[in-house]
């Protein structure tokens, strides 16, 4: 899949922008995203774009590696996002130090249980670094 655009607090990115198709998360399921981290420093937002609109809360894990089996580098839930033209961003209210070369992955899910999350996603695999 491919839904997360993650920046630093310097307003620098770390990677992964590709936004094609479209589908919607579930509660049960959520959705995951891996990258390759770009640049080292400290992830403190990401983003997702969205076919129409979300106004519900999430939770966010992040994990070392590719997929949610690896270390969990960090845990926020009940998040609200913000939106913009589409994009969907989540503050994270302690950021973590990424470093450059190294694979991560962030996992999504509705923090209510019911809400589905819509987002931009591919079935294919255009983003070759996660």
């Amino acid at each position: 899949g491919s839904f997360v655009a993650a920046s630093s607090a310097s307003g620098g990115q770390y990677d992964q922008t590709n936004e094609s198709g479209t589908d919607t998360v579930y509660p049960d399921g959520g959705a995951w995203q891996s990258f390759t981290c770009g640049i080292t420093g400290s992830l403190s937002r990401f983003e997702w774009a969205a076919p129409t609109s979300f106004s519900g809360m999430v939770d966010v894990v992040l994990y070392s590696g590719d997929g949610t089996g690896g270390t969990q580098l960090g845990t926020w839930d009940d998040v609200t996002p913000s939106s913009s033209l589409g994009w969907y961003q989540v503050a994270l209210s302690s950021p973590v130090t990424l470093t450059s070369g190294q694979q991560y992955t962030i996992y999504l899910e509705s923090s209510d249980g019911f809400s589905e999350i819509p987002m931009y996603y591919s079935k294919i695999n255009p983003y070759s670094g996660g």
